[in-house]
């Protein structure tokens, strides 16, 4: 899922505008040792899948977008690029996470009212997921 894009195509990534390690470490070579690392310790090739999907949608979830419906109310940008790959990598729909992010639910007695959140406050929430 990340193919195609380098470290400057991320938010979380290319905040602070410095790509170039001053150690000299190339990052290809810290992956081959990683995946070194997980063979050693016996992980299949899916649990190594699995255990590299956590960043891979972290770093999709950073440019997640979201659209102001209203003052108070917000929803998914359903035509955002890296939508799709992070729903993909946790196993959830588009759905559940409009419904995670752009919701509250208030649970009162036996009964459930739910709220709508502003953009601001999904993009909030985003940011806290995906730390």
């Amino acid at each position: 899922h990340l193919e195609n894009y380098s470290v400057e195509d991320f938010q979380i990534t290319s905040m602070s505008g410095t790509f170039d390690r001053r150690d000299g470490v190339e990052d290809y070579e810290t992956y081959d040792d990683l995946k070194k690392a997980m063979e050693t310790m016996g992980m299949s090739d899916e649990e190594q899948k699995d255990v590299l999907a956590i960043p891979s949608a972290a770093l999709h979830g950073s440019n997640v977008g979201f659209a102001a419906k209203s003052a108070d109310e917000s929803e998914l940008d359903l035509e955002n690029e890296h939508l799709q790959p992070f729903v993909d990598l946790l196993g959830i729909t588009t759905g559940n996470l409009d419904e995670a992010l752009c919701y509250l639910k208030i649970k009162a007695g036996k009964e459930t009212h739910t709220r709508t959140l502003s953009k601001a406050k999904a993009e909030k929430g985003m940011e806290a997921l995906i730390k």
